[in-house]
């Protein structure tokens, strides 16, 4: 925040600085993808297909009419695009707040189950993958809001069948050339070559997710699904984890330096009242989901719903192509950044606060 061009100025001009976040995201989610297998993805398909985008749906209709109603946004197709960029989470906050399975105790003393346990993390992975995914529908859709309705359903379905090829020329390398490539970089013997193949294969597999219109990040955690279902899983996870952290580090400075403090000083409470949208209606609505579709007890599923509530790293994607689009005003965009930006950084202290206050619960009984 003090270098960036809101307060100090000392960074001005953040195209370079944004490529580089988007990296970290995507080596991000690559990570994510090797850790979630297409046969844990397929169990937790209940939670992840309809639980993930009912939830995206209702949380898509709640805060844009509640943003609408409050005047923080005038026209319906800008409502639409609002409630787009927040019905995502972010993956990059809740995986680092996030234990490794098994890292810690599980249990309270009472017997219920945590959002330290490994259920209820998958439920929570598999609500943040379906968004990852979807974020390429989104993107395509956006240009179609200020059309007409044929135009938008037309524009539907081709992403949706962009979508479907990608998928299924990911399969196609999954099955028969991916075992042959990482069976050529283990004969290698050198773990910079295995490296750098690993991360060139996310690359080119990211490039062609976007040359189909669909997003980068979309590519890399297909690209890490598709790792995921090799031998080599746990060394490929291993190659990246410091790549991953130095990008992702890039991405959080960008963040900060999105924000504007005069605009923050301003608007204040336009900025809080999306804030309270936000952790109102996700949080709502990601509990209900895990209580309904991810079969957690209540006071797990409040802790999991609690910990996805805050909008996600793609909301500033959203925002910034919306903008872009003219969907967005630049104070528009500013404020969905601020609003953005804030609930990234309140969502640490609110998962420990849940942790500890599911086990004072315990402890009191």
């Amino acid at each position: 925040m003090l270098i960036g061009p809101g307060c100090l100025g000392l960074v001005t001009e953040l195209v370079e600085m944004e490529t580089l976040a988007s990296l970290g995201i995507a080596f991000l989610l690559f990570s994510l993808g090797t850790e979630f297998s297409l046969t844990e993805l397929q169990r937790a398909k209940r939670v992840a297909v309809f639980g993930g985008l009912t939830s995206m749906f209702g949380v898509s209709v709640l805060t844009g009419t509640l943003a609408r109603a409050t005047g923080l946004v005038k026209s319906l197709p800008t409502a639409i695009a609002l409630g787009l960029a927040l019905s995502l989470s972010s993956t990059a906050i809740v995986l680092q707040c996030l234990p490794k399975q098994d890292s810690l105790p599980t249990e309270t003393a009472d017997g219920e189950i945590t959002i330290d346990d490994p259920k209820a993390r998958k439920v929570v992975l598999a609500l943040l993958v379906i968004q990852d995914i979807m974020i390429g529908l989104i993107l395509a859709l956006l240009p179609t809001l200020n059309g007409t309705p044929s135009e938008f359903t037309k524009e539907f379905m081709s992403a949706f069948l962009r979508l479907g090829i990608f998928v299924v020329l990911s399969l196609i390398v999954a099955e028969y050339v991916l075992p042959y490539a990482l069976d050529r970089l283990d004969k290698s013997q050198s773990q910079e070559i295995f490296t750098l193949g690993i991360v060139g294969t996310c690359l080119i597999i990211s490039y062609v997710s976007e040359r189909l219109g669909l997003a980068i990040e979309l590519g890399a955690f297909v690209a890490g699904i598709m790792m995921s279902e090799s031998k080599y899983r746990d060394r490929v996870e291993h190659s990246v984890d410091s790549i991953r952290d130095v990008f992702t580090s890039i991405f959080f400075v960008t963040i900060g330096m999105m924000i504007h403090f005069s605009y923050f000083y301003a608007n204040f409470l336009r900025m809080f009242a999306l804030l309270v949208i936000i952790f109102a209606v996700k949080g709502f609505v990601m509990t209900a989901t895990c209580y309904l579709f991810g079969d957690l007890p209540f006071r797990a599923s409040l802790a999991s719903g609690l910990a996805i509530s805050q909008a996600g790293e793609f909301t500033f994607v959203v925002a910034s192509t919306g903008q872009s689009l003219q969907l967005f005003s630049t104070s528009e965009t500013r404020m969905i950044n601020g609003a953005t930006a804030l609930s990234m950084l309140l969502t640490p202290f609110l998962i420990t606060y849940m942790r500890r206050f599911g086990r004072s619960i315990a402890t009191a009984k």
